[in-house]
């Protein structure tokens, strides 16, 4: 039977079984008429108070930047627009239906986020008028420590633009628009659902699918992250992306629910029905948790502590307590709940620090500031976070880390070292092509002077001598590199560690990162370990069969001993294991790259007897939650100075 037959023949099953479901609610559920949400007043939703917390700079400067908001004519039109669409028995259907549809999406394996924004009139939120948006882009701060200097008075003007992140169906960029008064051209809208596209051209904006899309050099005036942080994956590398696109003392407007809960949502198909998939940020915003009765206040202080914390570039220049709106359903007339709408400047980044000597001796070249190129979109690492903190710890907290060398280039490894001061960066990959290629990489960094993509390979006899010009670094990073040296280099593990060591600087630091091999953690007795080893186990063997390298990790204390016998010119000063969590997804992408590997395998019956170990595989996994036995490990090895 042709495959595009087969197709259609689908396609029709799933439109009968939507259009018979929904047909089957609305006939035997008939629709009532939704209740009134919550009652919007200044006091409950506008007004705050911090006259219990205990006084700290960022509570000052939270303090005397607040701007006081009221509920106005534009909330008012809005609640009233979202109580006249289930007004009538027409809207009460219509709203009932859009409803079910959208529950239908989800069930067959669209996101809630995605449903809800291809069924855009079921959902519209809304964050502030476009009176509060101005009061608050032409507010002035009242202390002078938060203040910037302005930019010099004898310079023109830059043309306003506006570069808005998760606009959606674009609402609340156009009241950006309206109140900066500028060309509708020279709005850039991020939005990853494409469909959402024609509404955003329709206002006369620009729209791309992401960050990456826009060119490294584009600088904007204005930028906006509207209730997106607590949606995405991964907010310190969203917001970091965002902020490399601003002019300096550019203006970032930033809006957030409180308490900050974040959370993905993702599709799932046949899963039951009402019920929403979501799951944890990969990397989260790190707001340290409060008592579930802790106020807005205090929650508001945790948020921009930690915004500071890793952002210290934007300075609060106001920001206000406003209640996030959203239009009603079948249950309420609408929804609320609070959220701070924040403006920041971004200051003028350090372009040098002439106090602070490099790791290992005085520097003698500027450090390089910590500015990033587009594709680096994820941040706040906590393997990474612990590196950078230990290093600086044991150097009194020096910002310079001199001349780095990331020995084994990726772009998450590489974006994070660009986080740091640097006077130069080289980054070693052993391939042209590929995620870890030095194509993309060169395109990535092409406008960075002092970073340097090396091709080579750390095997050949003269690499150190002939493309390192026998350099030494300051610190030296193998980012689970030497996992990856017997796929490249059989048996070269050894000699690798050696190479390593022999490139640090006296006084400098070679920072280690791996994964603890699971047959030394984990226990066949015990069912989950057990199915974590199997799936490892099958993607070996069918590596083993066809031919192809595969990874071999090497153990924390492995690496311990190839130090020690180094007699005393090495140390391990500092060593710490993070615990690893292996989900269903993940587990489920190491059988599907077992699953390419059978593809090639000679012999029928053996390709037969492999997939049936997969599907069994597959089987057992469904009722996987979450592993975290798995360890990952970290370590600071220090050579002495000289």
């Amino acid at each position: 039977m042709p495959k595009q037959f087969l197709v259609l023949k689908f396609t029709v099953a799933v439109v009968f079984a939507i259009v018979a479901i929904i047909g089957n609610i609305i006939l035997s559920h008939p629709p009532l008429e939704p209740k009134a949400g919550v009652p919007i007043t200044k006091q409950k939703h506008y007004g705050v108070d911090f006259g219990t917390l205990p006084l700290t700079t960022t509570l000052t400067t939270i303090s005397n930047t607040f701007v006081q908001s009221s509920p106005d004519t534009a909330l008012s039109q809005f609640l009233e627009t979202s109580l006249a669409v289930t007004s009538t028995p027409y809207g009460l259907y219509s709203t009932y239906v859009t409803e079910k549809i959208c529950w239908c999406l989800i069930y067959f394996g669209w996101s809630k986020s995605a449903a809800s924004r291809y069924l855009y009139n079921k959902a519209l939120l809304y964050v502030a008028s476009e009176q509060q948006l101005g009061r608050l882009l032409t507010a002035t701060p009242t202390t002078a420590a938060t203040l910037l200097p302005p930019p010099p008075s004898s310079s023109p003007p830059p043309t306003t633009t506006l570069l808005d992140v998760g606009s959606g169906i674009g609402t609340e960029t156009a009241k950006l628009h309206n109140v900066l008064d500028m060309n509708s051209a020279d709005v850039l809208c991020v939005e990853n659902a494409k469909s959402l596209h024609v509404k955003l051209n329709s206002y006369g904006f620009q729209a791309a699918i992401s960050l990456e899309g826009i060119a490294d050099t584009t600088r904007f005036t204005h930028a906006s992250l509207l209730n997106v942080l607590d949606r995405c994956d991964a907010p310190h590398r969203l917001l970091t992306a965002t902020i490399h696109h601003l002019q300096t003392n550019g203006t970032l407007v930033i809006a957030t629910v409180l308490p900050f809960k974040g959370k993905v949502y993702m599709g799932k198909r046949g899963m039951p029905w009402r019920t929403v998939a979501s799951r944890p940020p990969a990397e989260p915003f790190g707001v340290p948790s409060l008592p579930p009765k802790a106020s807005f206040e205090q929650r508001l202080v945790n948020f921009v502590d930690t915004l500071k914390r890793h952002h210290p570039r934007l300075h609060l220049r106001a920001w206000t307590k406003l209640p996030y709106v959203s239009s009603g359903d079948m249950q309420y007339t609408h929804y609320t709940i609070d959220m701070s709408l924040m403006v920041f400047r971004v200051s003028e980044v350090p372009t040098k620090d002439s106090t602070t000597p490099s790791i290992g001796r005085p520097a003698t070249v500027q450090a390089v500031p910590p500015m990033l190129p587009s594709a680096c979109t994820r941040s706040g690492d906590r393997i990474y976070n612990w590196l950078a903190d230990t290093v600086a710890t044991r150097h009194g907290n020096s910002k310079s880390w001199g001349h780095v060398l990331d020995a084994g280039a990726g772009f998450s490894s590489m974006c994070w070292l660009m986080e740091q001061q640097y006077t130069s960066l080289t980054e070693i990959t052993a391939t042209n092509k590929g995620r870890y290629g030095a194509l993309d990489l060169r395109k990535a960094v092409h406008n960075f002077e002092r970073v340097k993509i090396v091709l080579g390979n750390w095997k050949q006899p003269d690499f150190i001598d002939k493309m390192l010009n026998t350099k030494l670094y300051d610190v030296v990073v193998a980012d689970y590199l030497l996992g990856a040296i017997e796929r490249h280099w059989p048996y070269g593990a050894d000699t690798m560690m050696d190479r390593l060591l022999r490139v640090v600087k006296p006084g400098g630091y070679l920072l280690v990162v791996g994964l603890e091999p699971y047959e030394l953690i984990l226990d066949r007795n015990d069912k989950q370990d057990r199915l974590v080893l199997d799936i490892e186990s099958i993607g070996d063997v069918a590596a083993r069969l066809t031919g192809v390298a595969t990874y071999r990790e090497l153990p924390e204390e492995w690496i311990r001993h190839q130090v020690e016998r180094k007699n005393m010119d090495y140390a391990v000063v500092a060593t710490k294991q993070f615990e690893m969590a292996l989900t269903k997804t993940s587990l489920g992408n190491q059988l599907d790259y077992a699953k390419t590997l059978i593809k090639t395998l000679k012999g029928t019956s053996m390709r037969q007897s492999f997939s049936q170990r997969v599907k069994e595989l597959e089987r057992a996994l469904e009722g996987f939650t979450i592993h975290r036995r798995a360890r990952n490990y970290a370590l600071v090895i220090q050579r002495n100075a000289v």
